[in-house]
């Protein structure tokens, strides 16, 4: 059996709907919220998972069914197999809710969670219980993505049980998630990289932009792509319902020693201008530079340029808001024309991801799709 707490809404609810869904053993989502009765009833679940709502008496749960009749506790030892508790909650309640939920298990079940960080949760679940198997997991998205297909995910598994993971990390791979075993003070080492310091520099210029003298809307009529794309990523990280796990992410990651790396490189890149010659400053530049030589800088350039930032679409007719998914094309052809040929400027073709539904890679995915709809493609489409 596998219980999820926090499976209303987040990464709790889309491990539900896009992971567990087909799995081959009982599941059970449960949330302090309603919305957890609100699931589609459209997914291929394997079996119809049951839905409970929780809340906290006395210092032990108590659960309810959608009628509100008090319903037996999912955290009571299964039929058969281990029972496996995850925690999909926001990071500054897994020491909490572990402290009221962990005490129902019985020895031997397996307790795993969703956080950003790694260090900081498995080691206040294991001060709770040392007779559990407790593991990390950390999917290497949000909640809004489409699908499994593709992503990443880290697992850390447990020391002392190394195989209480196995089923979670054989079902990512199963929905097309690449999973990267690691312990826990190596995901986090990387974390206060990928995560921490990658949302101080997106947040800082967010803040410095916003508030310059000509202001955010006067820059927007002279923005480039670059400056586009830094938007547009700046505006997932500043989502105001994020802010308490972007905070979370700093404190347990390293993000003050992040910080300090920041300043650092500011006041060398300060030094460089305060000199006048630009060859200080190309300096700079080239110590940035050689850095990426262990990763494909042609392909990063590549990356970016292919991106769809949150943002980049908006011009196209005055259709298209935001966006930083695949995008599928529907019928929504009118006018007739080519889109690569008729002289008009070609966002559609420079900044979208198309998702082909047939074919095998071809170079000319404006092409393919002409050909799969059997017309030809024009700037409104």
């Amino acid at each position: 059996r596998l219980v999820i707490f926090g499976a209303a809404q987040g990464m709790g609810r889309w491990l539900a709907e896009q992971v567990f869904a087909a799995a081959p053993f009982e599941l059970v989502l449960v949330d302090v919220s309603h919305h957890v009765f609100e699931h589609p009833g459209d997914r291929p679940w394997g079996r119809p998972p049951l839905r409970l709502k929780v809340a906290y008496e006395a210092g032990r749960p108590v659960f309810t069914d959608g009628d509100g009749a008090a319903a037996q506790s999912p955290l009571d030892p299964p039929g058969s197999g281990r029972l496996a508790l995850c925690l999909a909650v926001p990071a500054d309640a897994v020491d909490t809710i572990a402290s009221v939920v962990l005490p129902q298990l019985e020895p031997g079940s397996i307790v795993f969670d969703v956080t950003s960080s790694k260090n900081q949760p498995l080691a206040a679940l294991r001060a709770q219980r040392d007779d559990l198997a407790v593991f990390g997991t950390h999917p290497l998205f949000g909640p809004r993505v489409a699908g499994p297909a593709g992503q990443s995910a880290v697992v850390c598994p447990d020391p002392d049980d190394v195989a209480a993971h196995r089923w979670l990390s054989d079902l990512f791979t199963e929905a097309g998630i690449t999973v990267q075993e690691v312990s826990a003070a190596e995901h986090d080492r990387a974390m206060s990289w990928v995560q921490a310091l990658t949302h101080q520099v997106l947040i800082v210029f967010a803040g410095l932009v916003s508030r310059s003298e000509p202001g955010m809307d006067e820059l927007w009529r002279f923005r480039t792509p670059v400056f586009e794309a830094l938007a547009g990523l700046a505006g997932r990280v500043l989502t105001p319902s994020q802010d308490a796990t972007i905070a979370a992410i700093q404190s347990g990651v390293d993000g003050a020693g992040r910080a300090d790396d920041l300043a650092e490189a500011v006041d060398a890149l300060r030094q460089a201008l305060a000199s006048g010659d630009p060859a200080d400053t190309a300096g700079f530049i080239a110590w940035a530079r050689e850095g990426l030589r262990a990763v494909d800088l042609t392909r990063l350039q590549a990356t970016a340029e292919d991106a769809v930032a949150a943002l980049e679409l908006r011009p196209v007719d005055g259709e298209v808001g935001l966006m930083d998914q695949l995008v599928r094309v529907g019928r929504v052809l009118r006018d007739a024309g080519d889109a690569d040929r008729d002289g008009r400027a070609n966002r559609l073709a420079r900044g979208l991801d198309l998702e082909r539904g047939v074919g095998d890679g071809a170079a000319d995915p404006l092409g393919d799709l002409e050909r799969l709809v059997g017309r030809r493609l024009g700037q409104k489409d």
